[in-house]
C-alpha cells in the first residue's frame, strides 16, 4: 500500500485496502459458481474485510432466502400490514441537495409514504430510531424550524442490542425454499398478536426495524433473520428497509461563488434524477440487497479515514475496520466502541442521557461523527464539464487538501435490481440513487447489518460468544 498515513491510531487496520490510483475495482462474485461456499466466502471476503458484489442470476434460494418482489413498491403494502394503529414512520425530505443527514424528517404512515412517492414526491424512508417526539412533526404541523437530528452513529447505527455472539445459526434451511408470500388471514393475525405480546420488547423486534417489525412473527419467513448461507457465521444486528424517489426535474447541485471562485457547495449531484447520501461509514458489516432501482456506491477503505474529513475526530481504527471517535464538542454524545462495534461500558455511562438532554433543541444539528464533510460532487467530478469542473477542482484543493490527491482513488460499484453488495464495517461509502422510468424513479432496498467478526476463524468468528447465544435465543420460537 503506497498511501502515506499518520503513525499510531491509523496503523491497526490490517484488512483489505484500496490503492492510491484510479484503477480500483470491487470483485463481482457469481453465486452460480461451484466454488462459492460459506467457507470460501468467509475466507476470501469476510475475513479479509474485502467488499464484493454478489450476482444471484440463477436465484438459488440458499444464497438469498427471500423473494425481492415482495418488497417492491407495488407489493409493499401487501407484504407489510399498515393500519391506523401502526406506528408512524420517520421519512426524510431532501435537505441541502441530498438525503442522509436526517435533518429533515416527517412522520407519516407507510400507506401515506407509498402513495406520496408514487404520486411524484421525493421522499426517503431510511433507518428508524427512537427520537425525542418534540423533534418530529406531522405532515400538517411541520414547518421550516421543525427539524430532528438523526445522529445515526451516536444513537444506534452500528450498535447491537446484544451484549455479546459464536458460529452456526440455529435458524437453518426451513427458510430455504421461500418464493411466495404465505397466506395471511385472521388466524395469523391472532397468532401474531399473541406472540407479539409475549416477545414485544425482545431482541427479535429490536433487529427488525420499523416497518419490518410488523413481519414478526407470522411473516418472518418473507425476510428471515438468516438471509443467506454465506452469512450464517455472522450475527445479524439490524434489518432495515430503504425506499425513496429521486427528483427528475433538475440536478440538485448548487454552488456559491464569490469573485469568480467557489466558496461553498451543497450535497447535490451534477446530474438530474439522482440523489446522494453523502460519504460516511457504518460500524457494522453490511449486506445490501437492491430490490428495485439503480444505485452507485463510491467506496474508500478504512485506512483512508484520515484524509476524508470526518465530522468527528478519530480515536482508533480497529483491525475489523470499526472506527472509534473521540468524545468532544464534535461528538458530545459519542460512546467509545470496541472492535466488534459494541459500546464500551464505563463508569460514566449514567451521564450519557444527561448529555443528550443538555443538547439545546434549538441549536443547529450536526452530522454524526462518521459522516464526511466532503460534498458528493467532489467524488464525481468526471460528471462535471468545462470551467465548472476546473473551479470545483480548485475548491477541492483549497478546502480539502488531504483529500484532493486521492479523490480519484475510490472504487465504484453499480447495482441493479436483485444485486447484492457485501461491505465490511468501516468502509466509507457514498450512495447515489438514480431514477429510471421503469421504476417510476423509485428505489427500494433491504439491508442487514451484522456484528463485525473479531474472532480467529469461521468456527469462532467472535471473541464474545454471548452474541450467538442471545441471537439464537431471540429467534428460537420463530
Amino acid at each position: 500500500m503506497t498511501q502515506s498515513k499518520k503513525k499510531g491510531k491509523y496503523e491497526t487496520y490490517g484488512g483489505y485496502k484500496l490503492d492510491v490510483s484510479n484503477s480500483n475495482i470491487v470483485d463481482v462474485v457469481d453465486l452460480s459458481d461451484a466454488k462459492v461456499t460459506k467457507e470460501w466466502f468467509y475466507t476470501n471476503y469476510i475475513n479479509l474485510r474485502k467488499p464484493a458484489v454478489l450476482k444471484n442470476s440463477e436465484k438459488k434460494p440458499e444464497f438469498l432466502r427471500m423473494d425481492i418482489n415482495n418488497f417492491k413498491i407495488s407489493n409493499l403494502l401487501n407484504t407489510i400490514t399498515d393500519s391506523d394503529q401502526s406506528e408512524k414512520l420517520q421519512v426524510e425530505e431532501i435537505n441541502n441537495g441530498g438525503f442522509g443527514s436526517g435533518k429533515r424528517r416527517l412522520k407519516m404512515s407507510l400507506t401515506d409514504f407509498v402513495h406520496r412517492i408514487r404520486n411524484g414526491e421525493s421522499l426517503y424512508l431510511t433507518t428508524q430510531y427512537e427520537e425525542n417526539e418534540s423533534y418530529l412533526g406531522t405532515l400538517d404541523e411541520l414547518n421550516d424550524d421543525s427539524e430532528i437530528d438523526d445522529d445515526d452513529e451516536e444513537v444506534g447505527e452500528g450498535f447491537g442490542k446484544f451484549e455479546g455472539f459464536d458460529s452456526e445459526s440455529s435458524v437453518d434451511n426451513e427458510f430455504a425454499d421461500i418464493d411466495e408470500k404465505d397466506d395471511y388471514d385472521e388466524n395469523d393475525q391472532e397468532l401474531e398478536q399473541a406472540l407479539a405480546n409475549e416477545i414485544g420488547s425482545s431482541d427479535a423486534l429490536m433487529i427488525y426495524q420499523p416497518p419490518l417489525d410488523r413481519l414478526i412473527p407470522s411473516k418472518s419467513k418473507l425476510l428471515p433473520p438468516v438471509i443467506s448461507t454465506l452469512f450464517e457465521p455472522l450475527v445479524p444486528q439490524q434489518i432495515n428497509l430503504w425506499c425513496g424517489r429521486t427528483p427528475s426535474q433538475t440536478h440538485q447541485l448548487q454552488v456559491v461563488k464569490k469573485s469568480g471562485h467557489i466558496v461553498d457547495v451543497n450535497r447535490g449531484l451534477p446530474v438530474p434524477n439522482a440523489t446522494s447520501t453523502g460519504l460516511h461509514h457504518d460500524h457494522a458489516d453490511n449486506l445490501y440487497i437492491l430490490v428495485q432501482g439503480q444505485k452507485r456506491f463510491t467506496l474508500f477503505s478504512p485506512d483512508f479515514a484520515n484524509k476524508l474529513y470526518t465530522v468527528g475526530d478519530i480515536r482508533h481504527i480497529y483491525d475489523t475496520g470499526v472506527i472509534d471517535y473521540i468524545k468532544n464538542d464534535k461528538a458530545p454524545t459519542w460512546r467509545n466502541v470496541r472492535a466488534d462495534g459494541t459500546c464500551i461500558s464505563t463508569d460514566n455511562d449514567d451521564s450519557f442521557q444527561d448529555k443528550v438532554d443538555k443538547i439545546d433543541d434549538n441549536e443547529e444539528k450536526s452530522d454524526p461523527p462518521s459522516f464526511c464533510e466532503i460534498p458528493p460532487v467532489l467524488l464525481h467530478l468526471n460528471e462535471v464539464e468545462g470551467e465548472e469542473r476546473l473551479l470545483l477542482e480548485k475548491y477541492c484543493e483549497e478546502k480539502f487538501p488531504e483529500f484532493s490527491p486521492i479523490k480519484y482513488s475510490a472504487a465504484q460499484v453499480a447495482l441493479s435490481d436483485g444485486d447484492l453488495l457485501y461491505l465490511p464495517a468501516g468502509w466509507f461509502h457514498e450512495v447515489t440513487s438514480f431514477g429510471d422510468e421503469a421504476n417510476s424513479n423509485i428505489h427500494t432496498a433491504i439491508n442487514y447489518w451484522f456484528i463485525p467478526p473479531d474472532g480467529p476463524s469461521i468456527e469462532k468468528p467472535y471473541t464474545d460468544h454471548s452474541y450467538r447465544i442471545e441471537f439464537d435465543e431471540a429467534f428460537e420460537d420463530l
